[in-house]
Parts: structure tokens; C-alpha cells; sequence
């Protein structure tokens, strides 16, 4: 029970950066301007 809790504490964050990074590569080759800095 507790490494079930263990995961889903650790999933949501990880989840949540790959969407973050995901996001950040969509703006950058949305806006090559951008990629620059």
C-alpha cells in the first residue's frame, strides 16, 4: 500500500514535467525567434 502511494506521489510531477517539456518544444518550433534565448 505505501509504494502504491510512493508512485502516484512521484507520477504526477514526472507526468507533469513531460508536459511542460513537451509544451516548450511546441513553442519553440512554433517561434523560431524564440529558440535563441
Amino acid at each position: 500500500m505505501q509504494r502504491c502511494l510512493y508512485f502516484s506521489t512521484f507520477s504526477l510531477p514526472l507526468y507533469f514535467h513531460m508536459f511542460l517539456c513537451i509544451l516548450r518544444l511546441h513553442y519553440l518550433s512554433m517561434f523560431p525567434l524564440f529558440s535563441q534565448f
